[in-house]
């Protein structure tokens, strides 16, 4: 039984989306897990067909510093 905090991400799965690993980045970061989430897919929506993780990694740095 393992106990995490509410903060905590789920763990990504095999394959994960760019999204998972948009909030995963954010939340190594420091960033609490809800706004890495909502700062995720504000970013995504933002940027449609964007695959660079490292390009929506600095819009949702962006984002979240607004």
């Amino acid at each position: 039984l393992s106990v995490t905090s509410p903060d905590a991400p789920t763990p990504p799965k095999s394959g994960s989306s760019l999204e998972e690993k948009l909030v995963l980045a954010l939340v190594g970061l420091g960033y609490r897990a809800i706004d890495a989430e909502k700062a995720a897919r504000t970013t995504l929506a933002a940027n449609p067909g964007e695959a660079s993780l490292s390009v929506l990694l600095r819009a949702a740095l962006k984002h979240l510093s607004a």
